[in-house]
Formats: structure tokens, C-alpha cells, sequence
């Protein structure tokens, strides 16, 4: 079975497609090829509805296929069937065409598990930094900043763990964290892979096997790391860590900031990724449980250095003993 994803068919009702695409994605459907979770996006001149796509692919089909229409197989395949009208001349058709592809944003949103009351302890947890050292420089803690009550308990640090339910991730924990006065201001995507159930090096000299990481760094340095454990050279069983790097996003030789590259989409008229209000309503139902939790809760909260990675107690969100936080693109 192939990976989810958007399947966008340019000329959605034309010749290649109805001949050719369309009895093909049917035959693929048929052997179970394509994930529950992938969309095909129908693109074309005609002023059709999802539901017009649809009857029209029915009728294309009939005499197109290996044997018999089967019912189920069509049914399966039209409900990821959706069409967009528009002319490939006609910036506003693109515009469109961009929508259909945010509302799969959305989907992923309305898939996360919600967090109840009596669980919010187990999924999140929260601190403020008191005063510490920032890259030789001592800072004063929260409490001490201008303007800040002595009692204050607000937040400046929180993590999240998150579950979505469909169909890819089930039962797969994402880990998030945000925070204020840390060691340095960076945004990763850290992917750890799982070990395998067997034990494959029993009785070498790798007492314990380092996991590999797929890290998407997205500011202020733009890289995507591969992370992987090889063997050293030699006649002993021993592992080393070896780096695969691309980095993009260079303009004449340098790199632009995140808000360089945002008055660069706002001025193209490129909303991809700017959040939408069902984007921003549903992440709010997300993160509304905990904060209303969080509220109550202003007699005591726990503390981490400014200048630190955060506090220490966090790792309580891990699901295993051996895993942590990864901080920086070095580890």
C-alpha cells in the first residue's frame, strides 16, 4: 500500500484522464494499493461539482476496466474524488485549487486526540524560568522582569503530548514544546525511529544501539538531516553516527529569515501557509482544555533556568525511559 497523500490530475476531464488515469486509479483502489487517507483532486474547465466529477467517472469507467464494475471498489474510489473548476490561465482557479489542498490541514487538526480534564497532567506540562545564564550573560528570572507580579504563575514554558487518530499516526505520540529565555531560538522537527523487536546485536560490543532521526530544521537555519547508526570499518561490531544534510532555501548564496520569506508570499498573494480561521478555531480545541486547567492552578508552578533547555521534569511526557528531547540539529 502506497503512502497517503493529494493526487492533483490536471485536465481532470479529458482524454488521458478518462481513459487512462481514472481506470487505473480504479484498478489500484481494486487491489488495495491506495491509503484510506489519500484525495485525488480533480482540476478542469468544466463548472462541475464533486458529485458531477463523480457520475462522470462512474460513466468513463463502464467498459474501461478489467472485468466486471464492482460497486464497492466505486464507491471507495469516489469518496476520495473532489473537483475544482477552473482554467490553468486563471490565477484565481490556483487560488482555489490551494483551498481544497489547506482543508487537508484542517482534517489533521480535527484527527487529534482531545486531551479531557483528568488527563491534562498526563498530556502537558508547564513552567516559568527564574533567572540563570544566557550565553555568558546573567539574565534576571520572570519573576524579576518589569512590569511582572510577584506571584505570578504565568506560563513561559509548555509541552504537549499529542495523539492524532487516523489512520497513519494512530497510536504514534508527537511531542511538542515551546519556550521562553531557552538556550537558543530554534525550530526542529525531530523524527526518532523505533528499534526493532529483536535483538539483532546480542553478545557484540553495542551495549546499547543509538536510534535514527529524520530532523527538519526550519528556522533560523533551513536543513533537513538524515541521522543514521553504521557500522565502523574493522572486523569488531561497532556502530558510528553518519550525517546526510540538505539544506535550501538560498537566495544569491544567502538565506532568508522566516518573515523574509512571509512579505515574499503575502506580496506573491501565496496563502498556503497562512492559517486559515477553521485552521485557528480547531488548534484552539486542542490546547483549550489544558489552559483552562492551567488557570486553576495558581498557587505553584515549576521552575527551569533561563538560558537551559527547559526543566527537567518535562521528560514525564515520554512515553519510554529512553527518550528525551532532541534540542539542535548536533543533538
Amino acid at each position: 500500500m502506497t503512502d497517503p497523500c493529494s493526487l492533483i490530475i490536471f485536465g481532470s476531464t479529458g482524454n488521458l484522464a478518462r481513459n487512462k488515469l481514472i481506470p487505473a486509479l480504479y484498478h489500484l483502489e481494486q487491489a488495495e494499493q491506495l491509503a484510506p487517507a489519500t484525495r485525488i483532486l480533480g482540476f478542469g474547465r468544466r463548472v462541475w461539482s464533486d458529485a458531477d466529477w463523480c457520475e462522470g467517472v462512474a460513466r468513463d469507467l463502464e467498459g474501461r476496466v478489467r472485468g466486471a464494475l464492482d460497486e464497492g471498489v466505486l464507491e471507495r474510489l469516489s469518496g476520495r474524488l473532489h473537483f475544482i473548476p477552473g482554467d490553468l490561465e486563471d490565477p484565481e482557479a490556483y487560488a482555489r485549487l490551494r483551498a481544497r489542498l489547506r482543508d487537508e490541514k484542517v482534517k489533521v487538526l480535527r484527527s487529534i486526540r482531545p486531551i479531557p480534564k483528568q488527563a491534562v497532567h498526563a498530556h502537558a506540562f508547564r513552567a516559568q524560568y527564574r533567572d540563570g545564564d544566557v550565553k555568558g550573560v546573567k539574565v534576571p528570572g520572570y519573576l524579576e522582569e518589569t512590569g511582572v507580579g510577584q506571584n505570578s504563575t504565568t506560563e513561559t514554558y509548555a509541552a504537549l503530548k499529542l495523539y492524532i487518530d487516523n489512520w497513519r499516526w494512530r497510536n504514534v505520540p508527537f511531542y511538542l514544546r515551546t519556550g521562553k529565555r531557552m538556550a537558543e531560538t530554534n525550530s526542529l522537527i525531530s523524527i526518532r525511529f523505533k528499534h526493532p523487536p529483536q535483538q539483532l546485536f546480542r553478545h557484540t560490543a553495542i551495549e546499547e544501539l543509538k536510534p535514527n532521526w529524520i530532523l527538519l530544521n526550519i528556522q533560523p537555519n533551513e536543513c533537513i538531516r538524515v541521522e543514521i547508526q553504521v557500522k565502523q570499518s574493522g572486523l569488531e561490531m561497532r556502530t558510528q553516527t553518519e550525517h546526510l544534510d540538505a539544506n535550501t532555501c538560498a537566495i544569491g548564496g544567502s538565506r532568508i529569515d522566516a518573515y523574509e520569506a512571509l512579505i515574499l508570499d503575502v506580496v506573491a498573494g501565496d496563502h498556503s501557509l497562512f492559517l486559515r480561521y477553521d485552521e485557528v478555531n480547531w488548534a484552539w480545541q486542542v490546547v483549550d482544555p489544558v489552559l483552562k486547567l492551567w488557570a486553576t492552578e495558581r498557587d505553584f508552578i515549576q521552575t527551569y533556568p533561563a538560558g537551559s533547555w527547559g526543566p527537567g521534569e518535562a521528560t514525564r511526557l515520554f512515553d519510554r525511559d529512553d527518550q528525551d528531547w532532541r534540542n539542535s540539529l548536533e543533538g
